[in-house]
């Protein structure tokens, strides 16, 4: 999850841009971030970037099928966890997702 969300940030980077990552406990989770200085995610495309194959901008991800979120989400619910979006400031994305902090006896 986290190599493909960093994929990601690296990928909508410009040269000189900014990536960071965050991992703090929060309760009985732990949440990652991975935030990034690109040109973000429309409000429109929020509702679909978790979807098989769906690419926001088909000219930019030449190679690219359109699969490593859809596969991060279903993963991260698999383990008891979420994935989701925010926007990054002062501009980009942020990408997070959430993992129970211990197992389950």
């Amino acid at each position: 999850m986290l190599d493909n969300l960093l994929h990601n940030a690296v990928e909508h980077t410009s040269p000189g841009g900014t990536i960071g990552i965050k991992v703090r406990r929060a309760g009985a989770t732990v949440r990652v971030e991975v935030s990034d200085s690109g040109p973000g995610i429309p409000a429109e495309a929020r509702g679909d970037i978790f979807r098989k194959f769906f690419q926001k901008d088909l000219k930019r991800h030449v190679g690219n099928v359109g699969l490593g979120l859809a596969l991060c989400q279903k993963a991260v619910v698999r383990h008891g966890g979420t994935i989701g979006i925010e926007d990054a400031k002062p501009k980009g994305a942020c990408f997070y997702f959430t993992l129970p902090a211990a197992l389950p006896e």
